[in-house]
Formats: structure tokens, sequence, C-alpha cells
């Protein structure tokens, strides 16, 4: 059954409407089996039949370290794989009582890029890429992208500089839900990092 616009935007909690107090900084170009999303999102977007994928910063952030530092090993990550394995979605572990609200909006954010996830994992960097081999990584947070990539940036800095990469995988950096439930202006920010996600999706 197709989902009518309100019933998309209470699965993505942004009902009542909202509006945000400065316009965004640029209009995403989507695909147009794209448009559906993003309008039930309340994102206003540009509709190209042609969609071009945004080219890599003039200077990409790679992480061109073989082996996660030692460091890194011990601190486990939270993976979930989509059914067809292109997908890895990064986030911080969750306490599933305390962030019972975070996991509803992860699920709805999924829902919307119409992604369903087939294996969910908590495990170090190196035993996640071990076993999984996706062709695009979406960090949710700072934690997630820093730890991955082996770097100490905030969610600005790799939002500027999107896509990064690992091991020659394109990672785009977005916020965690967490965040989102308390900065809910942040929401269309995300929303626009998933349509980026989908459209490199396209071109993998």
């Amino acid at each position: 059954m197709s989902m009518t616009r309100e019933d998309m935007l209470r699965e993505l909690e942004l009902l009542p409407v909202w509006q945000l107090r400065q316009p965004l900084p640029s209009v995403p170009v989507i695909a147009p089996e794209h448009v559906e999303q993003a309008v039930a999102a309340g994102v206003a977007v540009t509709v190209d039949q042609n969609v071009a994928v945004p080219e890599p910063a003039a200077e990409p952030l790679v992480a061109a370290v073989p082996k996660v530092q030692a460091v890194a090993e011990a601190l486990p990550l939270r993976a979930l794989s989509s059914e067809d394995g292109a997908y890895i979605f990064l986030l911080a572990p969750a306490d599933a009582l305390a962030d019972s609200e975070a996991e509803r909006l992860l699920q709805n954010m999924l829902r919307a890029m119409r992604v369903s996830s087939r294996v969910e994992v908590q495990d170090t960097v190196e035993n996640i890429f071990s076993q999984h081999q996706p062709k695009l990584v979406i960090c949710m947070g700072e934690l997630p992208a820093n730890l991955l990539l082996q770097q100490s940036f905030t969610l600005q800095d790799w939002r500027s500089r999107q896509p990064a990469s690992f091991q020659e995988i394109p990672v785009i950096v977005t916020y965690a839900p967490q965040h989102l439930l308390s900065h809910i202006q942040d929401k269309a920010l995300a929303w626009q990092d998933l349509c980026l996600a989908m459209q490199l999706m396209q071109s993998l």
C-alpha cells in the first residue's frame, strides 16, 4: 500500500510540519524516484531526469590506513547492512531501552530510503569490514566517522567534505538519530545527506 504525504511525514516524525528559520545553503538535485520521499520529508528539491552525482572535493578525506589503530580496534560500532549488502550504516552502540525513540527514528529513516536491514552486528571496524563489502557506507554521527576514518573532525567538518573514502568505498557522514531527536531543524540536512548517498549508489 502506498503511503500518503501525511503518512510519510508521520514516519519521519515531522508532524506538525515545521519550517527552517533560515533557508538551506543549497537545494539538493535528486532523481525522480526519490522525489516522493523528499517532498514527504518537507525538503525542497530540484528534479533532474539526468541527475549528476556531485564530484568529490578537490582533496577528499581518505582513510589510507590499511588497518585501524589498536585503540580503535577495541571500540565497537553498531553496523546495519542492507538486504542486498550494498549499504552499511555505522552508529555508536545503542542502549535498546534508553534509545528506543532514536531506534524508531532510525528505522523511519531507513524506510524513507526504502532500505531494509538484513544484518546487524556490534563489532570493531576491522571485523565489520572483514565480513562485509558494501558499496557505500553511511556514518551516523561523528564518532563512527572518526573511528572508521581515523580522524578527529566534527560532523560539520565531515559534511563539508562529502564524500570521504574508506578502502575505496564512498563514505557519507550524517547526523545520528539521537541528535535529530533534540535538533529537529537538522532533519532536513540529514535528508539532504541521505539523498546524496542514494545518488552515489546509483553511480556505483
